[in-house]
């Protein structure tokens, strides 16, 4: 079965695993068939969702009528995205403000917070959200060996609170 890895970043730009929650259906699917309302649909996985409402609903984080909470919550579901320290507050508000407003959204997210909150000394959070798919944060080297992705070099991250802030409508 499918799984989720939740990581913390250190000081020395380590990766660590904070949890690892097994069945990765129940980490970004079940946020987007909570934001699918937005575009009109009772679910992510609606038939008959034609190629402008797929591409609306990626977007759907940028409609005004959408709670910041609720954008917070989506932008967490996208791929190498991060949320550095000083945010680290803000994301779990967010997490428990969702967890409250949708308490029939079956997710990670409440465990999520309880590690998150656990753990000490994180620079920054990121998340593995399926392992269906090849884990964002390790690549492969010269000699064929599986490295951690450079956070100080590298650049295919994004922290979610810059990104958000970046938009006008924000509200973090």
């Amino acid at each position: 079965m499918s799984e989720t890895v939740l990581y913390g970043l250190d000081d020395n730009n380590s990766l660590m695993a904070l949890g690892e929650y097994i069945n990765s259906h129940l980490a970004a699917p079940t946020i987007w068939n909570v934001m699918a309302r937005h575009v009109g649909k009772d679910s992510f996985f609606s038939y008959g969702m034609s190629e402008s409402e797929t591409k609306a609903f990626w977007g759907v984080w940028k409609l005004p009528t959408v709670p910041t909470f609720e954008k917070i919550v989506m932008l967490s579901t996208y791929d190498n995205v991060w949320v550095s320290k000083e945010n680290i507050v803000k994301l779990l508000d967010a997490f428990k403000e969702f967890i409250k407003t949708f308490p029939e959204a079956n997710t990670h997210i409440p465990r999520y917070i309880q590690d998150i909150e656990k753990a000490e000394n994180l620079k920054g959070v990121c998340w593995h959200i399926s392992s269906i798919g090849e884990d964002p944060w390790f690549e492969w080297n010269d000699e064929d060996e599986e490295v951690q992705y450079d956070f100080k070099s590298g650049d295919k991250h994004w922290e979610l609170f810059e990104y958000l802030n970046s938009f006008k409508f924000s509200e973090v």
